[in-house]
């Protein structure tokens, strides 16, 4: 069985190397300068993970979770798409596959997005939950 500490390393290999193929693939042409607040990149994550919103006391039950379609990733936070505007503040979020890593995270902003019924939601990883 591998430890706690190694699948935590791995996953953060994971996101470090999807980092450094998406500015090998990026034009540094296409990039706004000034637009961008973050300290660190987030990279395009398109794959459905598992949500959940958390009151940031209670962990959500098993049928509190719901697919969703995930935008970005990076060591600090993601995105992902949401119907309809949330009304929470916090999230955990499983990502990968069994066994799962999950993050508690605070939404930090909800953007509109071109369809009217759907928001994208940006997070600020608040902390790692170990099972």
């Amino acid at each position: 069985m591998i430890s706690q500490k190694a699948q935590d390393a791995a996953f953060f290999d994971m996101v470090h190397e999807l980092i450094r193929t998406n500015q090998l693939l990026q034009d540094p042409q296409s990039v706004s300068k000034g637009a961008e607040r973050r300290m660190e990149k987030r990279i395009s994550y398109p794959y459905v993970q598992l949500m959940a919103p958390f009151d940031g006391k209670t962990l959500p039950s098993q049928s509190d979770f719901r697919h969703v379609y995930c935008n970005d990733i990076s060591t600090r936070g993601f995105s992902y798409f949401e119907s309809p505007l949330p009304t929470y503040r916090q999230v955990v979020m499983l990502f990968g596959k069994l066994p799962f890593r999950v993050f508690t995270a605070e939404v930090r902003h909800v953007q509109k997005t071109a369809n009217p019924e759907i928001f994208l939601i940006g997070c600020r990883i608040l902390s790692r939950i170990k099972s």
